[in-house]
């Protein structure tokens, strides 16, 4: 009996002492990107014409002018920004110019504080002022990299 309570203490530490071992992480390798992300629904309307898009990100000012039709594809964008950190996306210079739109606003920073103002043939078509709520996110895992602190809005909520 007693060389039977010996084994079993044996094993109870040997097996105890194996479960302790923590398990191996694998992290994925998806990226993400800091800033902010303006949506903007892909049913929207847009008219054809000319348009001023102004930026104050921190005080800072960004001026694009684009127009709509959009440009061909393979002459290159429509939209030109005199500042670096602003994308405007262009939807649609492939297709019939009455599909032409913008889409998504990206800025590369991560300000604090945002003015827009949109105007379509010198008609405010949207002016507004934005706080970002940012999130650091890690899409490979809470203990992985990369992290990226990042924001969306909608540009036109509903009713603008």
């Amino acid at each position: 009996m007693k060389r039977f309570a010996l084994l079993s203490s044996v094993l109870v530490v040997f097996h105890s002492g194996a479960s302790q071992a923590a398990p191996e992480m694998a992290c994925t390798e998806m990226a993400c990107i800091d800033g902010l992300v303006l949506n903007v629904h892909p049913d929207r309307t847009w008219l054809p014409g000319n348009y001023e898009f102004t930026f104050k990100l921190d005080g800072r000012e960004v001026h694009c002018m684009g127009a709509l039709p959009l440009k061909s594809c393979e002459v290159g964008p429509s939209v030109q920004c005199d500042g670096e950190g602003v994308q405007i996306t262009e939807s649609g210079c492939a297709m019939p110019p009455e599909t032409h739109g913008f889409g998504s606003i990206t800025f590369s920073e991560a300000p604090a504080a945002v003015d827009i103002r949109i105007v379509h043939e010198g008609n405010v078509l949207a002016e507004r002022s934005i706080s970002p709520a940012y999130e650091t996110v890690r899409p490979n895992g809470p203990e992985c990299e990369p992290s990226c602190r990042s924001a969306s809005e909608d540009l036109f909520p509903r009713g603008l």
